[in-house]
């Protein structure tokens, strides 16, 4: 059966595939849309996923010249990770993350360099951490803006208005933004004009 458009309606499998392509498995409309086709998505996969996000957006004291693949047991994902020793050659350190038992939820992460130190600090998900989200509050964003939480949108469970602040003071042009696409937070107002670039001289 085709549609008005004469076209065949994608098939259950088709559905999930493009999902899997296009969205997010940590927004929330990526998981409707496993809903909506009755279907759920892989724990496997989507540990993976989640794995794989919070290792691109770990703050790495020495950054990993390259990494092993992912060894899973348990409720545990890790990798080995090979880092510069400063004489042209790498040595082994290690990264790892714990989920909560059942599900993709990350309950810890960790990374030691060769001698067993800390290596890093984890970026924060205020996605996962969208329900501390308050009006006023400032952040950094992921691409290095600092907007200030006005408002969340009407009708959706997780975009807020925000406002930007540009020329030494803050905009109010409607912009939205994705709890993920926050960063740290500022905890005094006060130094967000420190974020702004300084004007070049005349």
């Amino acid at each position: 059966m085709s549609d008005s458009g004469g076209h065949k309606p994608m098939t259950k499998e088709q559905i999930e595939k493009a999902v899997r392509k296009t969205s997010s498995l940590h927004t929330q409309e990526a998981l409707d849309a496993y809903v909506a086709i009755g279907v759920l998505p892989d724990l496997d996969d989507d540990r993976k996923d989640a794995a794989d996000w919070v290792y691109d957006n770990f703050r790495f004291g020495v950054a990993p010249e390259g990494a092993s693949g992912w060894e899973s047991g348990g409720n545990e994902f890790g990798r080995t990770v090979f880092l510069p020793n400063g004489d042209g050659d790498t040595v082994k350190g290690s990264f790892g993350i714990r989920f909560r038992p059942d599900t993709s939820d990350v309950a810890d992460v960790w990374s030691f360099d060769q001698n067993g130190m800390g290596n890093g600090t984890p970026r924060p998900d205020w996605y996962e951490r969208r329900n501390e989200l308050e009006c006023g509050q400032v952040f950094k964003t992921f691409d290095d803006r600092t907007v200030q939480l006005d408002r969340p949108v009407p009708g959706d469970g997780t975009k807020w208005y925000v406002l930007s602040w540009f020329r030494g003071g803050w905009s109010c042009e409607d912009d939205t933004i994705e709890p993920g696409d926050l960063e740290d937070m500022i905890e005094d107002p006060e130094k967000a004009p420190s974020a702004e670039p300084e004007s070049p001289a005349p």
